[in-house]
């Protein structure tokens, strides 16, 4: 059985072609520029995406008038981004519990204001 090739992150040709594009459109929004930017940025070289970059990237693919280009290059931007430990679950359900308590004791503090002024 042979070991498998360890694949590298590098931004690849036809991305780095539709992020070069994506520079050049002056109609091309701030996070589609940000993204290409990072992305034209890692070709060649074993560089990884920033967090700003990262979050650019990911308002330019949830965008629907991002061109098909800046999409491409937001995904390779963003693929090259570091990956995080995983929480256990148990610890990630403990965070949202808490969160859904915080919110409805601030929604039941405002009801409560409103009755009171009424």
């Amino acid at each position: 059985m042979t070991a498998k090739k360890k694949r590298t992150r590098q931004t690849r040709k036809r991305a780095a072609t539709a992020a070069g594009r994506v520079l050049r459109n002056p109609k091309a929004s701030k996070a589609t520029r940000t993204a290409a930017a990072s992305a034209l940025a890692q070709t060649g070289r074993k560089a990884k995406t920033g967090a700003k970059a990262a979050s650019a990237a990911g308002r330019a693919l949830r965008r629907t008038t991002t061109l098909p280009r800046g999409k491409k290059a937001a995904a390779s931007a963003l693929a090259q981004t570091p990956r995080k430990v995983a929480k256990k679950k148990s610890a990630v359900k403990k965070v949202a519990k808490k969160a859904v308590k915080t919110v409805a004791k601030k929604v039941a503090k405002k009801a409560t204001k409103r009755t009171l002024k009424r």
